[in-house]
């Protein structure tokens, strides 16, 4: 099966990108108080730079968010240098200012020795071991310019269903899924311009959002072989029934590293379909 190209796009000023950043040997750092720490850091500092921050999907070992290119010079000793040039500021300055600030924070969560081991959360006792620093090199970035691309990215971050994590999007607490589905915007964020053009009332664009999802979702299942769709079904009820035995944080009970199918490009082709086809969702799921 076609997977989604690893080639980083650069983004532009004034356009959309997606952006992942990864902890780095991509061990499972994320806790509550690193998820809020992300949050907090990219809607004060992406406002600097003069961008909107859309989405944000923080997983076990790396966040996904959506957001624009920076529109202006931060108010900083680089950005002012640049403005003397007359030169704006490269996106690249600005996931380096974030994920700077980001390691910094979570240096503070995570306790570490003198050779830089970290030991675990603070809060939760030392929970792992490792050496090396916060965040895997540069961030990935891809530009969103091509038509549905946007939708279709959108979907495709709320990826803790494809991972077995969750079975539906909205039982994920680290997305803001719930602020497409309900049209009700979160502080600090805006909703994508491609979420703006599916109605002219914030009630057909959450509709027509939730039969999207649920169109890509049932695509995304149909695309499983009989073997994988078992594998699935069996990670969603392993990981519920130790969320709910053990009453442990989601982020510790969700360590499988099983892997699926990720098909980005195919989510764009379907999103398409979905569009053509009057933004119907499949006759299985009509009723839901």
């Amino acid at each position: 099966m076609a997977t989604r190209k690893s080639i980083a796009q650069q983004v532009f000023s004034g356009e959309i990108g997606h952006f992942i950043t990864r902890f780095n040997n991509r061990e499972y750092l994320k806790t509550p108080a690193t998820a809020a720490l992300t949050k907090d850091l990219l809607k004060s500092i992406l406002p600097r730079y003069g961008a909107k921050l859309y989405s944000l999907v923080m997983m076990d070992n790396h966040n996904h968010h959506i957001s624009d290119g920076p529109t202006r010079n931060p108010d900083t000793v680089l950005g002012k240098f640049l403005e003397q040039l007359g030169r704006l500021v490269a996106t690249g300055d600005m996931l380096r200012h974030l994920g700077s600030q980001l390691a910094l924070g979570m240096n503070a969560f995570l306790g570490s020795d003198y050779q830089g081991k970290i030991v675990g959360d603070k809060a939760l006792g030392a929970l792992r071991q490792r050496f090396g620093s916060v965040i895997e090199g540069r961030t990935k970035t891809w530009a969103l310019r091509a038509e549905l691309r946007g939708l279709a990215c959108l979907v495709y971050t709320f990826n803790p269903v494809r991972a077995g994590i969750v079975a539906t999007p909205e039982e994920y607490p680290w997305s803001n899924y719930q602020m497409y589905s309900a049209g009700v915007l979160e502080e600090g964020f805006a909703f994508h311009p491609d979420y703006l053009g599916l109605g002219t009332t914030q009630e057909q664009r959450a509709k027509a959002f939730r039969e999207l999802v649920a169109y890509l979702h049932a695509m995304w299942l149909d695309s499983l072989s009989p073997e994988q769709l078992k594998q699935w079904k069996s990670l969603i009820k392993r990981r519920g029934q130790q969320r709910r035995s053990h009453d442990i944080p989601l982020f510790i009970a969700c360590t499988s590293r099983t892997r699926f199918p990720e098909v980005f490009h195919c989510y764009i082709q379907w999103a398409t379909a979905w569009a053509l086809l009057g933004r119907r969702p499949p006759p299985a799921l009509a009723s839901t």
